[in-house]
Order: structure tokens, then sequence, then C-alpha cells
């Protein structure tokens, strides 16, 4: 009798283990049904003026979330940065159905190349410009000098602001050599060397020339003394 006794426990025992088994994998399931348990709400916090909720909801119901238990908040975090005015995101889960996203927008400077912008990092993010980045400088140059030529630019445009002169525009070529451009749209050729010590001496040049009968287009400042001026034609007006 003892030894029936040993195996029935044995058997209860098996059976108990199989019941809870059972019970955690539909307990598995039901976590990871959608239909069960599904994110029901997402809410955005931060300031998104570039971003509309819509498409913050167009991206994430891209592709399925899964249940609550189940959401892949890396993922999730992923898809959110991809999108061009997003610089960072943080995602978390809120009981009992809710996804809480954070979003940091790009903060642009200038618009790079025509054709992107520029953060106030230097890093270059394929969004198109909108009206409200119709004011900022626009800067032309290589992708991979991007960082180097938003920190010369600063230098250039806090001594021409300093003294006046809005900085408008500004091209790094791929041999380091700068040109600007002003409000007004007078170019300045500063070349590879000396650019701050040139961007003094057309400071301290600039009003000699704005007596004259003539309006110059360019300055040329890549000399050891002086500087070439190149002049804007006279509009040639039409005989009635």
């Amino acid at each position: 009798m003892r030894g029936w006794g040993f195996w029935l426990g044995v058997v209860f025992f098996a059976l108990v283990m199989a019941g809870f088994t059972w019970a955690g994998f539909a307990l598995w399931g039901t976590m990871k049904d959608e239909g069960q348990l599904p994110v029901v709400e997402i809410e955005v916090k931060g300031a998104h003026p570039h971003i509309p909720a819509d498409d913050i909801r167009a991206v994430l119901k891209a592709r399925p979330l899964g249940s609550f238990f189940t959401v892949d908040v890396n993922d999730v975090q992923k898809r959110l940065e991809a999108m061009p005015w997003v610089y960072q995101a943080a995602v978390r889960k809120a009981w009992p159905r809710k996804l809480q996203v954070y979003l940091v927008e790009q903060k642009p400077v200038a618009v790079w190349n025509d054709r992107g912008l520029l953060n106030d990092q230097g890093q270059v993010f394929n969004a198109a410009p909108t009206d409200k980045e119709n004011g900022l400088p626009r800067l032309y140059g290589e992708d991979g000098n991007s960082v180097d030529e938003l920190e010369g630019f600063k230098g250039l445009e806090t001594l021409l602001g300093g003294n006046g002169y809005q900085l408008t525009a500004a091209w790094l070529s791929d041999r380091n050599s700068w040109e600007l451009q002003l409000k007004g749209g007078l170019k300045i050729i500063l070349g590879r060397e000396d650019t701050l010590r040139r961007v003094q001496r057309f400071i301290d040049c600039f009003p000699y020339l704005q007596g004259s009968d003539k309006q110059p287009a360019y300055l040329d400042m890549r000399y050891d003394i002086g500087f070439a001026v190149g002049w804007k034609e006279e509009e040639k007006k039409e005989t009635p």
C-alpha cells in the first residue's frame, strides 16, 4: 500500500505541474494576443510643431505594435527617431494600455545645400525647409564636413554681426576655401588661410567703398595687402 501511495503522489504532483504549465501558456497566449490586451492610447509629450500628431500615429500603426505586454519599446523608439524632424524619442509603457512617447525635435540652425537642414550640433537631417526656416542662413559644402563648417560659420557670423553685417550664406569647398554672402547680396571671398584676419580687413576697409557711385558685387580678400573689387553691372534701361 505504501508503494501505491507513493506513485499516486507522483501522479498527483505531475498533474498539478501540468496544470500550472498549461495555465502559464494560456496566460502568456492572452498577454501576446493584441486583441485581448491591445495598446489603445498613445500619449505624446514634448514640443513637436514640425511633426503632426497624425504622422506620429501613422508611423506607429505602420506595423502592429502587439499587445501591451509584448510591445517592443526599443523598436517603437527607433521608428520614431527615423522621422526626419525627431532628434530623440523616449518610449515607456503606462498601465493598463497606454504608450507614453516623449519627443525632442531637431533644432535647425541653417539650411544645408538647399535640400536639408543642419541642427545645432552640425548634423545634417533630411527634412524639407518650411516657411519657419526662411530666415535661416544657407550653408553649402560636403556632407562629411558639416560639423566643422558650422563651427567656422559661427565664428565668422559673430565677428561680422558684431560690426553690423548680417551673414546670410556661406560656401566651404572641399579644399576648405570660404566664400561668404551678406544681406543685400555682397559676396566676400576669403580663401583658405587667415579667414578671421581677412574678415577684419573687410570690416576696416569696406566703409571707404560705400561712398562710391558703383555698387560692389564682391570683394576678394585673398591678398596679403589690400583686396580686389568686382562691381555690379548697371542695369540697361530699355528705350521706349
